[in-house]
């Protein structure tokens, strides 16, 4: 089952939902030869993904907000703290992370998908975290595995 966390005051384009209603993006390609400024990009993600997720952990809901996109205002500490309390009443008390990789988002505003694998009482599940151009989270969406 997904839970929708964090609706997007701006629609993001790029991406699509597939039949399950889960949000992915419309041509993410990964090409073997990226960019040394798409690689940049793709590691500080990975690194801003994992820290997203430790914080919520430990329970940190003003530094999680200060992960988020600035200008997105309807993310707020509490709404924050709402959405993470609702995965952790679905999945369980957060184990650890056990992975983490990453997805470019092929629209005319750039940005990345990380998908962090986290291992809950109840089981492994994926945090699908969008973030834009500036590696700035704008929203995040939790899958079973």
């Amino acid at each position: 089952m997904r839970i929708h966390l964090v609706l997007l005051a701006l629609a993001i384009p790029g991406l699509s939902v597939t039949s399950a209603g889960m949000a992915q993006p419309a041509a993410a390609q990964m090409t073997p030869s990226a960019p040394a400024t798409l690689i940049a990009q793709t590691t500080d993600v990975s690194t801003a993904a994992q820290t997203l997720v430790s914080v919520l952990a430990s329970g940190d809901y003003v530094a999680a907000r200060n992960l988020y996109d600035r200008a997105n205002t309807s993310v707020t500490p509490e709404t924050i703290r709402q959405n993470w309390s609702d995965v952790i009443a679905q999945y369980g008390d957060y184990q650890q992370q056990t992975g983490t990789r990453t997805v470019p988002l092929e629209n005319p505003e750039g940005g990345t998908m990380a998908i962090v694998t986290v291992q809950f009482a109840n089981g492994n599940s994926n945090l699908y975290i969008v973030f834009n151009a500036q590696a700035e989270a704008v929203s995040f969406d939790v899958v079973q595995e």
